[in-house]
């Protein structure tokens, strides 16, 4: 597998795939080699949330960019060679003190998220100890870093 990073619009994004070799996510990243196509079920993903930029257009809601996490609950995305279309959905997940991932679930439906595949930063890795690795910790410091200092 191939790890690279990019800065871009404010956030870094981590790509971690089989089908590259430190390619930029925008500019080559597109069907197939966008980050959602790696995503699946039970996967933790940081999104974007809040107002964001595709392709140089504004979209979302009018409230301030913000990152979250979820855990995947279910993909339904479409590819082609030059797009991706389609939701993952999911539940709202949180870093506990001790770095492990734990989703938000008490049955509350605000707990539950639906987001687009350009709103994926980042698949987050967690090792066989339970715990987020480090390059998925130091991703999410990294995206929340860039996205204060674009406000």
């Amino acid at each position: 597998p191939s790890f690279a990073t990019e800065m871009g619009l404010g956030s870094l994004l981590l790509v971690w795939s089989t089908r590259r070799a430190f390619e930029p996510l925008f500019g080559g990243g597109r069907g197939a080699d966008h980050i959602s196509f790696e995503v699946d079920e039970g996967d933790f993903v940081l999104y974007r949330a809040g107002h964001w930029f595709v392709d140089g257009v504004s979209v979302g809601s009018e409230s301030e960019p913000r990152l979250e996490i979820a855990r995947v609950t279910t993909v339904q995305l479409v590819f082609t060679q030059t797009c991706e279309h389609g939701w993952i959905r999911g539940v709202k997940a949180k870093v506990a003190e001790d770095r492990s991932l734990v989703a938000i679930d008490d049955d509350d439906d605000d707990d539950e998220v639906q987001l687009g595949p350009e709103q994926v930063v980042a698949r987050l890795r967690v090792g066989d100890d339970g715990l987020l690795d480090e390059a998925s910790m130091a991703a999410i410091e990294r995206a929340t870093d860039d996205l204060v200092e674009s406000r």
